[in-house]
């Protein structure tokens, strides 16, 4: 669609491939092809919230809906109560927060109606790595993907930022596990 859009002999030189869908071609099934590629859209659905990790390790910059208003309804998406929340979630201001703690009663994890509503799933949303993990980029719009996706500078920047910051994660992984096993052995 995006390519029948541009003038004759114009091409985007994009190519969206589906992680974890059998269907694509075998090559493009490892972390070593993933490695290789420029970027990763990543919308985090059920089956591959974990996949973040994943990529991130490999230095994969990676591009996710922007935490305040996109980024909610991936992460929540089972929650059938989503779309009758108040207000409407694309009439809501993305600056108002609720001075609570989402989820505190135990009814609340499935329901969104009137105690919790769209500010609770918002403010949940922000506590996730989907929105806090550093060097992450995020984008609110398509066309804000389209440029930074081709911007090679800024990408290879992103890509260093994400390894050294995984560096610090490891050795910090590694002193937790290293304190906390010392003490059960």
């Amino acid at each position: 669609l995006f390519e029948a859009m541009l003038p004759d002999g114009s091409v985007l030189g994009l190519r969206f491939v589906t992680m974890g869908d059998p269907t694509q071609p075998a090559e493009l099934l490892s972390f070593e092809a993933w490695a290789g590629f420029r970027a990763a859209i990543f919308l985090p659905m059920d089956a591959l919230q974990m996949a973040v990790y994943d990529l991130y390790a490999l230095s994969l910059p990676l591009f996710l809906p922007e935490p305040k208003r996109w980024l909610p309804p991936f992460v929540y998406r089972k929650l059938k109560a989503l779309a009758l929340s108040e207000p409407s979630p694309s009439n809501l201001p993305p600056a108002s927060f609720p001075y609570r703690r989402p989820f505190t009663l135990p009814e609340d994890l499935d329901d969104l109606s009137w105690g919790q509503g769209w500010d609770a799933v918002r403010a949940w949303t922000q506590l996730t790595d989907f929105a806090r993990l550093p060097h992450l980029q995020h984008f609110l719009s398509f066309a804000d993907l389209l440029e930074a996706v081709g911007d090679a500078d800024g990408l290879t920047v992103t890509s260093r930022a994400m390894a050294a910051e995984h560096g610090r994660m490891l050795i910090r992984a590694g002193g937790l596990w290293r304190g906390l096993l010392s003490r059960a052995l």
